[in-house]
C-alpha cells in the first residue's frame, strides 16, 4: 500500500488504464487480429477490486468509474478502445482486464481479472 500513498488514486487509475490500453494495442498487432475481420468469441471481462470500502474504491465511486460487484467488491467493466467490428471480442477485453488488475496489484490494491462468454 506504500506505493499508493506516493501516487494519488487518480494517477494510479490512469497508470492502470494505460497498461490495459497498451495490452490491447499489442494484441491488435498480432497476426491473428490483423487477419481477423470480426475478432474472436463474444463476451465480457471486468476487474474486481476488494474490499469495496477501500479509499481507492471511494475514489472510483466519486469519479463514476465502475459499480458494485456481485456478490461483493467493486467491478470495472472492460471497454477497451478497439475497432467497432472487434468491440465484442472477449480476448481483447480479457487482456485489458488482466493488465489493469496487474497494475493495481503493483500498487497494493487487491484486484483480479474476471470474464465470461456471451
Amino acid at each position: 500500500m506504500a506505493a499508493t500513498a506516493v501516487k494519488t488514486h487518480q494517477a494510479v487509475w490512469a497508470e492502470a488504464k494505460a497498461a490495459g490500453d497498451q495490452a490491447v494495442a499489442a494484441l491488435l498487432e498480432t497476426q491473428w487480429y490483423k487477419e481477423s475481420e470480426w475478432g474472436g468469441a463474444c463476451g465480457f471481462a471486468w476487474v474486481e477490486i476488494q474490499p469495496a470500502t477501500s479509499t481507492f474504491v471511494k475514489y472510483l465511486k466519486s469519479a463514476g468509474i465502475g459499480r458494485k460487484g456481485y456478490p461483493k467488491g467493486w467491478a470495472i467493466w472492460a471497454h477497451p478502445a478497439v475497432p467497432p467490428k472487434k468491440a465484442q471480442d472477449v480476448g481483447l477485453k480479457e487482456a485489458w482486464a488482466r493488465a489493469v488488475a496487474a497494475k493495481l496489484r503493483e500498487h497494493g490494491i487487491e484486484a483480479y481479472a474476471a470474464s465470461r462468454l456471451d
